[in-house]
């Protein structure tokens, strides 16, 4: 930890922890059931820059993270004369500035459970704002469940920028601090739910990632993780078996992975990650943020 400046004093810790809750949660929620959400971000930023020229004392969680943000803006501002200026870049920066403003505000007091604490409550609306989304667009999701073999997924409005996977795959990355929470199952199961109603291969793998991870953290000593994890996966195919044989639900999942490198979703990420290799050995040093499409055409036919 490297601290510059003098001691803050901070007042009212669990108010700045709930207000840094919200600051998160809505710096990755976009809209909700179509109601567009930035402009209660911008709101926070005004008042989040505000505690952050007040504070008196800097706090950096640590120089390798420090050092890694610097060289990436450092790299891209290099190629800015190659590809020009990414909207990314801006995204990093505006990062970076709420990263500091959260740990200069709260002070180095602030532990590990205080912060698990702050990302739980994100967690949680964010998973209830996710309901409430598909909820409100559930004929898209109807729609979808009917059309599973000729949709890769419903069309519906997503919180975050980038499509339904990036839901998805936020609520599993999401349930991690859950993990010393009695409620974690909970969590999981319901995040699950939501990859599958959205037909997110990425989300579905990532939530099984992160129930590994809850039990890799456990108490439990390591046969007995094993046994957890083997059971998991055997209770996972009695269960799909049941669904198949009652209400064939087990189309729509299935559905999913059967086309997995066949299907356009699929096809376009296996064609950019095969020229992978070629753009680390044409620039090793990195493109900068934002940039790697127009790098990846100076080393691909792909458009």
């Amino acid at each position: 930890m490297i601290v510059i400046g003098k001691k803050a004093t901070i007042n009212n810790e669990r108010l700045l922890s709930w207000s840094f809750s919200l600051f998160i949660l809505f710096s990755m929620i976009r809209e909700a059931g179509g109601v567009a959400l930035s402009g209660i971000f911008y709101c926070f930023i005004v008042i989040m820059g505000c505690m952050l020229i007040t504070r008196r004392r800097l706090l950096f969680p640590s120089k390798v993270l420090l050092a890694f943000a610097g060289y990436m803006l450092l790299v891209s501002v290099f190629n800015i004369s190659k590809w020009g200026i990414d909207q990314r870049i801006v995204n990093y920066i505006v990062g970076i500035v709420i990263f500091l403003t959260m740990f200069r505000t709260l002070g180095i007091n602030f532990g590990e459970e205080d912060w698990l604490l702050i990302f739980k409550r994100v967690s949680i609306l964010f998973l209830i704002i996710s309901y409430i989304n598909v909820v409100v667009q559930i004929d898209a999701i109807i729609d979808y469940v009917h059309h599973i073999f000729k949709m890769a997924h419903p069309h519906i409005s997503t919180l975050t920028g980038g499509g339904v996977n990036i839901d998805a795959t936020w609520l599993a990355i999401l349930a991690i601090p859950m993990y010393k929470s009695n409620k974690r199952w909970v969590f999981l199961a319901l995040c699950t739910v939501y990859a599958v109603l959205v037909g997110s291969r990425a989300g579905i793998l990532l939530n099984i990632f992160s129930f590994v991870f809850f039990i890799m953290t456990s108490a439990y000593d390591a046969k007995h993780k094993i046994r957890i994890i083997l059971g998991f996966f055997l209770a996972i195919i009695a269960v799909m078996t049941v669904l198949q044989i009652q209400v064939e639900i087990f189309d729509v999942i299935l559905a999913r992975f059967v086309t997995l490198g066949s299907d356009g979703g699929s096809l376009g990420r296996l064609n950019m990650w095969r020229y992978a290799p070629d753009i680390i050995e044409k620039y090793p040093m990195g493109v900068g943020i934002g940039n790697v499409r127009d790098a990846l055409k100076t080393v691909s036919p792909l458009r």
